[in-house]
């Protein structure tokens, strides 16, 4: 997806409109724009555990892979679906955050069951997310990035940029944060920012009607180890300065 994501990014790219990100996550499509030479990303997000990660990743401290262990796993789960805030104490935001994604079926925020140790094409999900993030981090750290742990509307914006939005889903939850996300008011931040001139690119599963669809691409989810595969149509949109 991420190849398909970078050819509508591309023609505004080599225009020379700088790259924003403001909902990281697991920096797939970031990482990318900086495997093909872009410098200059401007990347956020509002969850300190992703934040925290890629700030280790990006700028030098090493995480300790030997954590991502089943105890601990559920250590951090412990109290609630949201996280133990003891263990992230204890530990920090980085290895918190490898263990509740990279451990987790999907890279969905701590299901039930600890998923490390489980085959995925013949290694590992442990030894995946950390050859995965090395390989990443490699990328942004020659990419003169700029990282944040603000939210969408508060990560500063040049004068001419392109924004790509990877946000939660609409009618899903998003079990890592406290906060509850306004696709509405996610969808006007846009439109806003549309009519001051920068590119702003969203990928959803729908859209605002206001909105314009640019790109279309068929799915495969499977949302716990076992139930069965589904199809959805992720969809790329934009606002046009309105």
């Amino acid at each position: 997806m991420r190849k398909h994501l970078y050819a509508l990014l591309r023609p505004y790219l080599e225009q020379g409109y700088h790259y924003g990100e403001p909902f990281l996550g697991m920096a797939s499509v970031a990482s990318y724009v900086a495997s093909q030479g872009h410098k200059g990303l401007t990347l956020s997000d509002a969850s300190p555990f992703v934040h925290g990660f890629w700030d280790a990743m990006i700028f030098g401290q090493e995480i300790d892979w030997s954590l991502l262990t089943e105890e601990n796993y559920h250590s951090l789960r412990a109290g609630n679906q949201r996280h133990n805030p003891e263990f992230v104490e204890r530990y920090g935001y980085a290895v918190a955050c490898a263990l509740g994604f990279g451990c987790s079926f999907g890279e969905a925020w701590l299901r039930s069951r600890y998923w490390g140790h489980r085959l995925q094409s013949g290694t590992t999900l442990i030894h995946k997310t950390e050859t995965t993030s090395r390989r990443k981090a490699s990328f942004l750290k020659n990419a003169e990035v700029e990282l944040y742990n603000l939210s969408y509307q508060d990560v500063p914006l040049r004068d001419k940029c392109l924004i790509y939005c990877d946000p939660p889903y609409r009618g899903t939850t998003c079990s890592y944060s406290a906060e509850p996300f306004d696709p509405k008011a996610f969808d006007q931040w846009c439109r806003e920012r549309a009519r001051e001139g920068h590119i702003v690119l969203v990928s959803e599963y729908t859209a605002p009607p206001d909105a314009e669809i640019i790109f279309t691409k068929p799915q495969k989810q499977t949302f716990s180890h076992n139930a069965k595969t589904s199809e959805r149509v992720e969809l790329v949109y934009t606002f046009r300065g309105l």
